[in-house]
């Protein structure tokens, strides 16, 4: 992915949240880019913006570059009838609900 801007539905697929929470992050101003003229004005947001978005707040990242969400390990203790070493995909709103 080396494009220096990316679209709603790419980031989306990459933080694993809905297209519709990256576009309100995008009217908050959290993630910088800008619209397409148009009727639409569909929006692109700088890679680098991106990059310091997730940086920020501390999103794991896929390490071969592919666009599948990180693996996140969740472990309870060892007497712990509950989740033991269960890997899922976490996206963006999970980790947030996890602090």
């Amino acid at each position: 992915m080396s494009a220096s801007f990316l679209k709603v539905g790419e980031v989306s697929q990459l933080l694993n949240v809905a297209p519709r929470t990256v576009t309100k992050w995008f009217d908050a101003g959290l993630l910088k880019g800008y619209r397409l003229p148009g009727e639409h004005g569909e929006r692109r947001i700088y890679r680098v913006s991106f990059d310091e978005f997730v940086k920020e707040h501390n999103i794991p990242q896929p390490i071969d570059g592919s666009s599948d969400p990180p693996p996140v390990i969740s472990s309870g203790s060892a007497g712990d009838a509950g989740p033991r070493a269960r890997v899922r995909v976490m996206g963006f709103a999970e980790l947030v609900s996890c602090r």
